[in-house]
């Protein structure tokens, strides 16, 4: 499927600009070879077919990086920059030549961080249409990256952005849960939550504050790309692994290994970590706390 495919490439990107960003950010050409044009071809454009890409695509206005075609006319304007570089720049040039040349789409990107823009949207506020950072999660980004779809073309849809929905009285999100923990406004040696909540809709009850990791795991294995295995971002402690090598307190879940050892407080900071490895919001994740 295209969605299994481009979260594989935007994976591999990712790990990619990670082993090589000091060479990367001194070149807008190797970052265009190595990132953004595995992408491109991730979402479905061939980028050695001059009828679907056509890079340093000459107009009378200056030259875009890469000129996405569309029944033989410029569709999508692209301009790249070298990894980690500011995208202002860019984002004025590439309005500039998609304008003057009639295009309703322009991207701005570094390999990473990728912006598309509504050229004729009159609401300047209203003109970009999403901007994604694979360094923060490929599953999210890979859902939106879909809009540049070639087989979805001439359409450019984008997801609309969740509604967010405030927590039922008596429910907290793990971004709030956290947050108080770490203001110690409820103890570490509280008693775990009574339920939690997850996206979408089911309950899971909860015995023990490691239950919540386990639970977060599993649900991300199932409705996102967890990669694996999964590390703690400050200490590089396994938290999630194929076996239980180096884990003090494991749990199988899904056929894979958890790592449960944690206080109160550094369970929630594993479920902040497996999630945004997965591309996934805390905020979407609620608790019902115990009554005392």
């Amino acid at each position: 499927m295209a969605l299994e495919r481009l979260l594989e490439v935007l994976q591999m990107v990712r790990e990619r600009a990670e082993k090589h960003r000091a060479d990367l950010e001194k070149s807008e050409a190797l970052t265009r070879y190595a990132l953004i044009d595995p992408v491109l071809r991730a979402l479905g454009w061939d980028t050695e077919n001059p009828t679907q890409v056509r890079p340093e695509f000459a107009t009378d206005t200056g030259t875009p990086d890469y000129a996405l075609l569309w029944e033989g006319k410029p569709h999508v304007m692209v301009e790249a920059k070298a990894l980690g570089k500011k995208l202002e720049g860019a984002q004025d040039k590439a309005f500039h030549y998609a304008y003057q040349n009639g295009v309703p789409y322009f991207v701005t990107t570094d390999g990473l961080r990728w912006e598309l823009y509504d050229v004729f949207e009159r609401d300047k506020d209203k003109r970009r249409l999403f901007v994604v950072n694979l360094a923060e999660g490929e599953a999210q980004a890979a859902r939106v990256l879909l809009a540049l779809w070639r087989p979805a073309m001439p359409a450019v849809a984008v997801p609309p952005q969740p509604v967010i929905v405030p927590p039922p009285k008596g429910r907290l999100s793990l971004t709030e849960l956290l947050a108080k923990m770490e203001r110690k406004k409820i103890p570490q040696g509280s008693k775990p939550p009574n339920e939690l909540h997850l996206p979408d809709g089911q309950t899971v009850s909860i015995k023990y504050w490691r239950d919540l990791v386990t639970a977060v795991v599993a649900w991300a294995m199932e409705h996102a790309r967890l990669p694996v295995p999964l590390r703690f971002p400050s200490t590089g402690r396994v938290l999630v692994a194929k076996t239980p090598e180096g884990m003090r307190a494991p749990k199988e879940v899904k056929g894979y290994y958890v790592e449960t050892h944690a206080s109160a407080l550094y369970v929630l900071k594993f479920t902040q970590a497996v999630l945004a490895e997965a591309g996934l919001d805390p905020k979407d994740f609620q608790v019902t706390l115990r009554s005392s």
